[in-house]
């Protein structure tokens, strides 16, 4: 038969192997481990891309070990060849089928979340409140005009700017050229005794393109843009390090402009009241940090604390503790890492399922030796 023919084949018979099931969980377990130890002193999100949403990683930057991202591949791959080609199906192994379907439905929840999850962080000072979170990869060039109680800001999106693109700020009444964008660059500052061509907050003269960089949060982009209002025109520069908004001053009327990391409308207004951080004893290890803060959205209000192991869930976004900087002068910053994911149910879907299917294996075994024993108490009768 075609199935007897398939199932004998090298790589059948490698998928089906139940060492590659224990191999994969003990991979799992390890890289649960390290990945817990490496978020105490690098913050959660390094710690996720390094060890989960890696393929491969380096323990210690020296020892090769297969990343979470990986080894959930070729679990996946061993359960489905299980299931199509080494299962039994009959009555008696319900119970099995249905724990399968609930770690089928598992694997669905984690794929959906790594590839369609959106990720950003919301960094907040005590007293600070924001409905916006800042994204970790993407940028945006954002221009508003200044002298207005009202921001309202016109952002577009770095990748989708091209050398020689017109975009118009119709909002704005401006039209904005793109001359140069580099994904990572380098800014250099005029010759001494210069002024730069380019209007830029710290007074940069140029851009310097430099080699795209394979962790994204070490990337600096930079572009060149010609800003034209309806009768006057400007050439600016905007770095991802500039300290602040570079003005442009257009007929008369005042804008800013800026290229910051992209923002993402949260479902609710976040406050920071208050931060906490315990150290260990002689050392500047945190052994726990929380943040007091305050969630405020149409018809409701409530504090809230957010800890490392207590993260925050409201209108489809979670909100973990992930980070925390002091600045110069003492004041404290919490870092919340935000994440939207819609897909999030499935994981307590697929958790029932596997209790149920647990529960139906249990009674199938207690009730089938009593069978047994029936069948051999008639049979010399």
């Amino acid at each position: 038969m075609l199935v007897q023919a398939i199932r004998r084949s090298p790589l059948v018979r490698a998928a089906i192997n139940l060492r590659v099931t224990v191999v994969c969980l003990a991979l799992l377990f390890l890289l649960t481990l390290l990945g817990t130890f490496h978020q105490v002193s690098h913050g959660l999100y390094d710690a996720q891309q390094r060890y989960f949403g890696a393929w491969v990683t380096l323990v210690g930057g020296i020892v090769p070990l297969p990343g979470a991202q990986l080894v959930l591949w070729v679990l996946f791959v061993n359960l489905l060849a299980v299931t199509a080609f080494r299962f039994v199906y009959r009555w008696s192994r319900v119970g099995i089928l249905i724990i399968h379907l609930g770690m089928f439905a598992m694997f669905f929840g984690m794929f959906f979340t790594s590839y369609f999850a959106q990720e950003s962080f919301l960094r907040l000072q005590e007293g600070e409140w924001r409905n916006t979170s800042e994204d970790y990869y993407e940028w945006e060039v954002a221009a508003w005009s200044e002298g207005t109680k009202a921001r309202d800001v016109s952002a577009v999106d770095l990748r989708r700017l091209a050398p020689g693109d017109q975009v118009a700020l119709s909002a704005l009444g401006l039209t904005m050229l793109v001359e140069e964008n580099h994904p990572s660059a380098d800014a250099f500052l005029p010759p001494e005794g210069r002024t730069s061509p380019l209007l830029n907050a710290r007074g940069i003269a140029g851009l310097q393109p430099r080699r795209r960089s394979v962790r994204p949060e070490e990337n600096r982009p930079g572009v060149i843009l010609r800003v034209s209002g309806a009768s006057e025109s400007a050439s600016l520069v905007l770095w991802a390090l500039d300290p602040a908004p570079t003005p442009v001053t257009l007929g008369g009327r005042r804008y800013a402009f800026s290229l910051r990391r992209a923002r993402r409308e949260l479902p609710a207004l976040i406050g920071l009241r208050d931060f906490r951080a315990e150290f260990y004893p002689g050392t500047d290890t945190p052994r726990s940090f929380e943040s007091d803060v305050v969630v405020e959205a149409p018809g409701t209000r409530r504090p809230v604390l957010i800890s490392m192991n207590k993260p925050l869930r409201f209108d489809g976004f979670t909100f973990y503790q992930a980070s925390y900087d002091f600045d110069a002068a003492g004041a404290a910053y919490s870092t919340l890492a935000v994440v939207e994911n819609r897909g999030r149910i499935v994981p307590y879907v697929a958790t029932a399922l596997i209790a149920i299917g647990l529960a139906v294996h249990f009674v199938q075994t207690l009730v089938r030796p009593g069978r047994r024993r029936s069948v051999a108490v008639q049979e010399p009768s």
